[in-house]
């Protein structure tokens, strides 16, 4: 009988798995990856959530992340409104989104991650969002996500476990399937993803499991 694998769970779990995590994606040819990015767009392009949001939430890709800058493209080009995380300038718990237009310049933020200014652009309540694609670092079938370890997602969108009302955005992570492990414990202030795709499969989380 094998026994089960226990769930990734407590910090020391998550920080070796971020770890991990991000050697397998460094790890990754370009070719190899461009061919993943490839794949995982054609998934988000035709799925329900883009094709009826008229305002989606991105991110620019960093440090090995799957690739959304051909989602943003043609999210522009279909008179969609596009809106980026940016770091809040003084409270350095929170995030906001912030809209994203062609030629919106970007700068670093305290992480070395690309954004745009905090006072460059139209701020949005993420309960008009339609869609919000979130980076990750792992998953599981059930669609856990372990983030970077900042909660800024999990904080920003925490009315998801409060107030899962009608409308509010449809929550999807972004992955390669060499990201996916056995189990993830979440946490009570986990938001769950609506699905995870990957190169592969779509991956929707299954009741009563």
């Amino acid at each position: 009988m094998t026994t089960p694998t226990k769930p990734f769970g407590t910090q020391e779990d998550l920080k070796h798995l971020r770890l991990q995590m991000r050697k397998k994606r460094a790890e990754l040819n370009t070719r190899a990856r461009r061919r993943k990015d490839t794949s995982i767009t054609k998934l988000i392009l035709k799925g329900s959530a883009f094709l009826s949001s008229k305002h989606i939430a991105a991110h620019i890709s960093d440090r090995g992340e799957v690739s959304v800058q051909e989602t943003i493209n043609k999210a522009l080009l279909s008179n969609k409104k596009v809106f980026l995380p940016v770091l809040d300038p003084i409270d350095k718990t929170r995030m906001h989104f912030i809209e994203y237009r062609v030629g919106t310049q970007l700068k670093k933020n305290r992480f070395g991650m690309l954004e745009p200014d905090f006072r460059s652009g139209r701020k949005i309540n993420a309960r008009f969002l339609g869609l919000v694609l979130c980076p990750l670092v792992a998953f599981d079938a059930q669609c856990h996500r372990v983030g970077m370890g900042g909660g800024f997602y999990d904080r920003h969108l925490a009315f998801k476990n409060k107030q899962p009302l009608p409308g509010t955005p449809k929550l999807i992570g972004l992955a390669y399937e060499l990201q996916k492990v056995e189990g993830i414990a979440p946490q009570p202030w986990d938001v769950p993803m609506h699905s995870v795709i990957t190169e592969r499969n779509i991956y929707l989380p299954r009741k009563n499991c």
